[in-house]
């Protein structure tokens, strides 16, 4: 959870996020490029706006409403939810790492055989 000037923000990223993250900010692989380059304040303060559980969120009042010693946290909470989002769920077999979320779908495919 975030808090933004006097507003909470809690983000996620959801299939649905994803797509509208690439269409209106990047790749996630160009993630570090574009947070290391002249505009940027304003493309968090958009991925914030992507990313909330509220939606729509202005873009414009989460700029106005963040302040210069916000900008590193909230930088940090973007990468935790993508980061977090995309691990892959494992577990220990025997000897060996298995993908849960693959071994559940390849047993949906075989039970529909």
């Amino acid at each position: 959870m975030l808090t933004i000037g006097h507003k909470e923000y809690e983000l996620q990223f959801t299939m649905p996020v994803w797509k509208e993250f690439e269409d209106q900010i990047c790749l996630v692989d160009e993630l570090d490029g574009v947070l290391n380059k002249k505009g940027r304040l304003i493309k968090i303060a958009q991925m914030v706006a992507i990313m909330s559980v509220e939606q729509p969120c202005a873009t414009e009042r989460i700029f106005r409403d963040m302040q210069p010693s916000d900008v590193r946290v909230i930088v940090a909470e973007i990468r935790n939810v993508i980061r977090e989002a995309l691990k892959m769920k494992v577990k220990q077999g025997e000897d060996k790492v298995v993908d849960e979320v693959l071994e559940e779908i390849q047993k949906k495919g075989t039970q529909a055989d």
